[in-house]
């Protein structure tokens, strides 16, 4: 019997694995929002989200892509970005940030809801109405941009401040394989890891709603699920 999967994936296009643990309250919302609780997490290998993010239950899973490279590099890029997609079957996509590629990625995948700031050419590729475009101006500040998102999607969140909780747990990682377009990959044994939380400050709701908590069901080992 195959593993459940979350029917939303949320894509991050950054490097960094500051990215990841900055935008860890926005990928919270999403899965609280969404069927089950969960998502599915695109990211980048340089951001090392799989370690990252192996002890969060509002990921169900996190994958990898690359979009870097020569112009040839990146059409071949796109192309597997599009059949993880598609075997993925979710319907839901957020784009956490203005990159155009993984929402047209997205739309050629049939995924029929995508959701991102839309700024620039990403606007024609997604089906929200992107944020109020006289925030525009402020690109260097893209949280912004994302609590803008959050609002006028209706999604509460607890602000942009990251609390992310150290505690391990076993779960199923896959990771894209490159080089023959599939994933594979074993489970992860259980480690400590060093929380990201900023300490002496505690964020407050900045929508006035709180959070809801995300299930913690995940800790129990699961199979692993084999796409391709």
């Amino acid at each position: 019997m195959g593993v459940p999967v979350a029917s939303t994936v949320v894509i991050e296009s950054k490097q960094g694995i500051g990215d990841v643990v900055w935008h860890l309250p926005y990928i919270r919302a999403i899965a609280a929002v969404s069927p089950g609780g969960k998502v599915i997490f695109l990211a980048r290998p340089s951001t090392h989200a799989q370690e990252l993010l192996e002890a969060e239950p509002c990921v169900e899973r996190t994958l990898y892509f690359e979009s870097h490279g020569s112009e040839l590099r990146r059409v071949v890029h796109q192309i597997r970005l599009i059949a993880l997609l598609r075997r993925l079957k979710c319907d839901t996509a957020w784009f956490l940030d203005r990159t155009t590629r993984p929402a047209i990625a997205s739309l050629l995948a049939g995924i029929p809801n995508r959701i991102g700031v839309g700024l620039g050419a990403q606007r024609w590729f997604i089906t929200n109405a992107g944020i109020d475009r006289t925030l525009y101006g402020e690109e260097r500040w893209a949280f912004v941009y994302l609590n803008a998102l959050m609002q006028a999607m209706k999604v509460p969140y607890a602000g942009p401040e990251p609390e992310h909780d150290p505690r391990p747990r076993s779960c199923a990682v896959e990771t894209l394989d490159r080089g023959r377009g599939s994933c594979s990959g074993s489970a992860l044994r259980s480690r400590p890891r060093t929380g990201a939380t900023r300490s002496g400050r505690n964020s407050s709701p900045a929508s006035g709603a709180a959070l809801p908590p995300c299930s913690s069901s995940a800790a129990r080992p699961r199979q692993r699920a084999q796409i391709g």
